[in-house]
């Protein structure tokens, strides 16, 4: 026996068994060819999807710092800025309307086009 031939099998699966179950690379709710591609089923069916999905009323920093395409403490330095962003605290959490963001976004483009 070689010197590491006891650790083989931690790197290499020496085990000749199948899995028990086998592995499906189908996902549920789309449509595939017959060659197991999968259909394109268009704008339809992403406006479905949106349709679905419930849009949130408040966002976390980082998840409007994302919107905006800021870092997280950049948008902290504007909150504490007068004239930043409205927030809405409850407790120690800090939340931003999505209503509220893009409104104060459209006014803080006015502002930088009149100066």
């Amino acid at each position: 026996m070689r010197q590491y031939e006891h650790l083989s099998h931690r790197f290499y699966n020496t085990s000749l068994e199948k899995p028990a179950t086998p592995i499906s690379l189908y996902r549920p709710g789309f449509r595939y060819t017959q060659t197991g591609h999968v259909v394109n089923q268009g704008s339809e069916a992403m406006k479905n999807d949106r349709e679905q999905t419930p849009q949130a009323l408040l966002l976390t920093i980082p998840q409007a710092a994302q919107c905006l395409g800021l870092s997280r403490a950049k948008l902290y330095s504007l909150i504490a800025q007068e004239g930043g962003p409205p927030v809405v605290r409850f407790g120690r959490s800090v939340r931003i309307s999505a209503a509220s963001l893009k409104s104060w976004l459209q006014q803080y483009e006015q502002q930088q086009r009149e100066h």
